[in-house]
């Protein structure tokens, strides 16, 4: 299946025979089911062995990926050179986002297990009236108000 976003023969045998080899082909059919670009789902795809790599370096295997292996692989990201030689420059988001979408998808197979957040977040006063303005005046839809209100809660010292 990853014949459909990768023709070299090295770089599929580099994605088949690393740490997440064995998901990858089923990885790629998943996010061609759900509509992405071939562009973006390789960069997914590329995230998913990455990861999986860098999971098998801490001495750790797929079902251990959690939301703190996450973050510490966004960390990673920001100083690994594979990532800053690519020739796209900008696949730190996608590469972010392709692990966090390899990690959902290893939980639907029932490898990882779904994790429980210890603490329920509750949204600032100021977010939630400006997620009601955005709604009710320009009349964005859930996915932006989402997104809108996720980029209102960042800390404004994180990058």
């Amino acid at each position: 299946m990853i014949e459909t976003y990768f023709s070299a023969p090295k770089t599929l045998r580099r994605l088949r025979l690393g740490p997440a080899g064995p998901h990858i082909d089923g990885f790629a059919e998943a996010l061609q089911q759900q509509g992405y670009s071939p562009l973006v789902a390789g960069c997914y795809v590329r995230a998913a062995s990455h990861l999986g790599w860098f999971v098998q370096r801490r001495g750790q295997g797929l079902p251990d990926i959690d939301p703190p292996t996450l973050d510490a692989f966004g960390r990673h990201l920001l100083h690994c050179r594979c990532y800053q030689l690519h020739k796209h420059r900008k696949t730190g988001y996608h590469a972010h986002f392709g692990a966090k979408m390899f990690h959902r998808y290893l939980i639907q197979l029932g490898m990882c297990s779904k994790t429980q957040t210890v603490g329920t977040y509750i949204e600032p006063a100021l977010v939630t009236a400006f997620r009601d303005w955005y709604r009710t005046h320009r009349g964005a839809a859930e996915p932006t108000l989402r997104l809108k209100c996720a980029e209102c809660s960042r800390p404004w010292n994180k990058q």
